[in-house]
């Protein structure tokens, strides 16, 4: 048997690599250390962010991406890869309603590459429109396009104010609106049917933020939503966020058919016109493999459970509190604690986490993962009922 302190060799045809474990273990962070944290953040009652334990399929997935270790602007040297970038695009297009899918490497890149493509249309206009719960990425974006974002205030619901909307689009018509699928902090949904109303009158780019929320419209039976979809110009969802895939992997919908740039020599094919350059299999391929093998129903059900327990959470908060509850349906549930301070420890375990609303603190719990619980998180704010 080796002895575990002794230096670990490995070869190469002309050097020698060792790798000194006594060293790296007795370093400030070791690696068991960063294995640790990460299985630490795996507990059922962990669900102070969006951070979702991972679908079965997904390291196998990455390790694949690894092997290909590929440009996928190059597509003649990768056909079977490219062919199942396709194929998983084609897909999600489909089930969230729209004509075109291309994946990015964050909502970020996501909503910045729809605000670009918004302000390409547009004609002297020089704002955009979007709620205070608006996700940051919204205002960095408008930065460094060069545009203004103006914020709306929110109704007591979290969600943008249609009269103060409409009221701004008619003193200075935008050249988008931004409209929220689940936001960051309380998982609130704006009133997407008025919103395209008023865009469509208004003749101004939609461009809705569901990083968290678009997960609904895979489970939308009802077409609450997919209704509205052939009149939004783009949607940026993140799998990475509510459908259990490791980052990076969002996608950006649309209906318009992609723009390329100008021909460039050194590719066989011109590239879309996007923020972002080179990118690999890692954006896609672990959604593509547990799509393949797991199929769109494991998805559903996987879906309904994280909405479950979160309303199964407030449902028994509301039963043994008197604190009021926020829950909007996307599986991200706040409250408001008799006591906050006494909840510290909870926070600091990565149980829940905190927001400020509207100048009041608020603690928040997020159902993103496989197995977070609603029982286990009850049973730990048990001592603070």
């Amino acid at each position: 048997m080796k002895n575990p302190e002794s230096p670990v060799v490995h070869r190469s045809e002309d050097k020698q690599y060792i790798i000194d474990t006594q060293r790296l273990m007795s370093s400030d962070i070791s690696y068991q250390d960063l294995v640790n944290e990460a299985s630490y953040h795996q507990r059922a009652d962990w669900a102070a962010h969006m951070t979702p334990s991972l679908a079965p399929y997904s390291q196998l997935g990455m390790q694949l991406a690894l092997h290909h270790h590929g440009n996928l602007l190059s597509p003649e040297l990768y056909p079977k890869l490219k062919h199942a970038e396709s194929e998983i695009k084609t897909t999600l297009a489909h089930e969230f309603g729209f004509s075109h899918a291309r994946f990015t490497h964050g909502g970020s890149y996501s909503n910045l590459d729809a605000l670009w493509r918004a302000r390409s249309q547009s004609v002297n206009k020089k704002v955009v429109y979007g709620s205070e719960a608006s996700h940051y990425s919204i205002r960095k974006a408008c930065d460094i396009l060069g545009i203004t974002f103006e914020a709306i205030p929110c109704n007591t619901a979290q969600q943008i104010d249609l009269v103060a909307l409409e009221k701004k689009c008619a003193q200075d018509a935008p050249i988008a609106i931004i409209a929220n699928m689940g936001t960051s902090a309380t998982g609130a949904i704006d009133p997407i049917e008025e919103i395209t109303a008023i865009s469509t009158k208004h003749n101004c780019w939609l461009h809705i933020d569901a990083a968290w929320g678009g997960s609904n419209l895979l489970i939308d039976e009802n077409n609450l939503f997919k209704q509205f979809m052939p009149k939004v110009d783009s949607l940026s969802f993140d799998p990475n966020k509510s459908l259990f895939q490791p980052r990076p992997c969002s996608v950006l919908f649309s209906h318009s058919k992609p723009e390329h740039t100008h021909d460039i020599n050194y590719l066989s094919e011109s590239p879309e016109k996007a923020i972002s350059g080179s990118y690999g299999a890692e954006l896609f391929i672990p959604l593509w493999l547990n799509w393949k093998i797991l199929g769109k129903d494991w998805f559903i059900d996987k879906i309904n459970y994280r909405l479950e327990q979160a309303e199964y959470f407030a449902s028994q908060l509301q039963k043994q509190t008197k604190w009021p509850i926020i829950n909007h349906g996307t599986g991200i549930v706040c409250f408001k604690a008799d006591h906050d301070a006494l909840l510290a420890p909870l926070v600091e375990k990565g149980t829940v986490s905190t927001i400020n609303l509207n100048q009041t603190c608020y603690h928040r719990v997020i159902f993103a993962g496989l197995d977070t619980s609603a029982e286990k998180l009850l049973k730990a704010l048990h001592p603070f009922l």
